[in-house]
């Protein structure tokens, strides 16, 4: 029964490249499925607002607003409505364990940036363009050069997965965007831990 209720929410999506990867997709497309009867129609404004005070609302707009963030993983999720979807603890750790290593197999994809940001000044930033097809050795090598030449702080931006950052002295950090879940009493946050090596 369980490898039914897989089914219905893992998508078999190949990572061929860096654009592939979507951070917490499996997390999300379970939360999707496990509350998919609940679609936010006019018809269920019942049933919805049921569930909305189950969890501890009494505004109904606020809780479709949160509920839409939890389920994008842009705010905790309270366990009180995790309990009321019925979330499978195991396929919560089963899902959070597909999406860390989909995050570690698109590390492994050669990876080819075609710009870097250069920090002007603090909030001020202009955009490098890089050589056509750069590998991202080469590429960090032609941002060196830069910062160092222009005494400027520069970052070549993978969305949801690493940036590469380029000091002024030519020190290079790369900082990955290791998705991870930390569950308590209270809530289930999904959260970016930043983990940060010097090459």
């Amino acid at each position: 029964m369980k490898d039914e209720k897989m089914s219905l929410f893992l998508q078999q999506n190949d990572i061929n490249s860096v654009k592939d990867y979507e951070r917490f997709r499996n997390l999300k497309a379970y939360l999707e499925q496990k509350a998919e009867t609940l679609t936010f129609f006019k018809d269920q404004k019942e049933e919805i607002w049921n569930l909305a005070e189950k969890v501890g609302y009494n505004d109904f707009n606020k809780f479709l607003r949160h509920r839409e963030e939890w389920h994008d993983l842009k705010r905790r999720i309270p366990m009180a409505y995790l309990k009321e979807i019925e979330v499978d603890w195991n396929i919560i750790d089963f899902v959070v364990d597909l999406d860390q290593n989909e995050f570690r197999q698109v590390l492994e994809i050669p990876r080819s940036p075609s710009s870097a940001s250069v920090r002007l000044m603090p909030a001020l930033k202009k955009t490098l363009k890089l050589p056509k097809d750069v590998s991202e050795n080469d590429a960090i090598e032609f941002v060196k050069r830069y910062a160092i030449n222009e005494g400027k702080v520069c970052l070549i931006r993978y969305e949801d997965l690493l940036n590469i950052q380029v000091k002024p002295d030519g020190r290079v950090h790369k900082i990955y965007l290791r998705p991870e879940v930390e569950i308590n009493n209270d809530f289930l946050v999904a959260r970016v831990e930043e983990v940060m090596q010097e090459i």
